[in-house]
């Protein structure tokens, strides 16, 4: 088959029939060219739909979207010339048969013209895209920050927080025993110092004992002040002994409590709960999961690193919302397609809004002659199957009436067998 002939064939026509009606072999050639370009525009525009969503460069890539490009194109191609062959009227009624091929029509070029809008805007559906997603992903951050999860961490991390104040009380109060215990201890130092260089007059001969001691030896007035000032300072180094071990107690059962608190608890060697090794449990578990759980509910890479074909259509919507001139490109382009699409009902339309071609009127013709024919060999094997149900009936009377005499030929015989058989016992009964 030639070119032309598959192209009129694309068009609806029969190559044979229009043979004998060459005048209008033109127009269905033409309008099978319409066709095909139509179907090449729709081709290029699932190119850009595809390259749009998945834009990294391998050969596998490239190679399907060939594929599915040239599956789309062969698709529209082969709805395109369905949409046109069942139209073979005339006036009115082919118009009437056009308005659900325009519907159909004007669905596909939406679909075909949205690659084609996207790769146009592509620079500013970009940009959107980007404003959306860092909004998107600012208000993911603010819904999780303002939930539940982030509620029981904050109080879970206040009670922490209450544990190591407490854990930090008892620590400075220690450490604010353990200075002043340094401190009086020193003093107690010097005290004995005093009073060992005023028992021993050093006071001019010891470099260590001059100022604070007498040449006079021996337990004199200054040396009884001495030893009462010592005395008093070795009280008040016990006294602050017995305040740091009580502190070191409270602070150690307090460490002991909020490591527990804090970490969990385990029976010691000598079975006292102590905290848990490694904070394998308790607050810090509870807070360390809560946090795992609101860092990827904050991981926002999937709302950044999404370009999908929502995302873009979403872009599409807002750029067109807010620009006239982005809505009058956008619906130009729609309806460019929309026309080219519909070019092949259009054009079908056209060649038969006044009259039927002849293409159509020997195609009728075929039609009418193959539906009589069809019609006479129906009453033809109707009447076979007549004639036939007919044999078989005189059959079926012809067999019954030989039952009927066979039968009545059995009954005569038997009787006659009978009447012999009763003669013959009379006779013998009379012997």
């Amino acid at each position: 088959m030639s070119l032309s002939d598959q192209l009129v064939t694309l068009a609806g026509a029969d190559p044979d029939i229009l043979r004998e009606a060459p005048s209008d072999r033109g127009k269905y050639l033409a309008l099978g060219r319409v066709i095909l370009v139509t179907s090449l525009m729709a081709m290029l525009s699932m190119a850009f739909l595809l390259n749009s969503v998945f834009p990294t460069s391998t050969t596998a890539r490239f190679l399907a979207i060939l594929g599915v490009s040239l599956f789309w194109g062969a698709g529209i191609m082969t709805i395109d010339a369905a949409l046109v062959k069942g139209m073979h009227s005339k006036g009115f009624s082919l118009v009437c048969q056009a308005i659900p091929r325009f519907v159909i029509a004007f669905l596909i070029s939406s679909v075909v013209s949205t690659p084609i809008v996207l790769a146009i805007f592509s620079s500013d559906i970009a940009q959107q895209v980007h404003a959306n997603q860092i909004a998107e992903a600012n208000k993911q951050t603010d819904s999780v920050n303002g939930g539940s999860l982030a509620t029981q961490l904050n109080g879970i991390q206040t009670q922490i927080d209450n544990n190591n104040a407490i854990v930090a009380g008892y620590q400075k109060t220690l450490n604010d025993l353990n200075t002043t215990l340094a401190t009086d201890q020193k003093l107690e130092a010097q005290a004995q110092l005093t009073m060992t260089c005023e028992v021993e007059g050093a006071g001019a001969s010891d470099p260590a004992c001059q100022g604070i001691a007498t040449d006079i030896s021996g337990p004199g007035k200054n040396y009884q002040v001495d030893s009462v000032k010592h005395d008093q300072a070795v009280a008040q180094v016990e006294r602050d002994k017995t305040a740091v071990a009580a502190a070191q107690e409270q602070f150690t059962a307090a460490q002991v409590k909020a490591g527990i608190a804090l970490c969990g608890q385990i029976i010691g060697p000598d079975g006292t709960a102590i905290p848990a090794p490694a904070c394998k449990g308790g607050l810090t578990a509870d807070r360390d999961n809560l946090q795992t759980q609101l860092d990827a509910m904050k991981d926002t890479s999937a709302i950044m690193d999404n370009n999908g074909l929502i995302g873009k259509l979403k872009a599409l919507s807002q750029i067109s919302s807010g620009n006239g001139w982005a809505l009058f490109e956008h619906w130009s382009v729609v309806l460019l397609l929309f026309c080219i699409e519909c070019m092949p009902v259009i054009a079908r339309v056209l060649y038969g809004i006044e009259a039927v071609s002849a293409h159509d009127q020997i195609l009728k013709k075929r039609s009418l002659v193959e539906c009589t024919r069809s019609k006479n060999a129906d009453e033809a094997t109707l009447r076979d199957i007549d004639r036939s149900y007919r044999k078989n009936d005189a059959i079926s009377e012809h067999q019954c009436s030989i039952d009927i005499r066979l039968a009545k030929y059995k009954a005569t015989q038997e009787a006659a067998v009978a009447k012999k058989a009763i003669k013959k016992a009379a006779k013998g009964g009379a012997v």
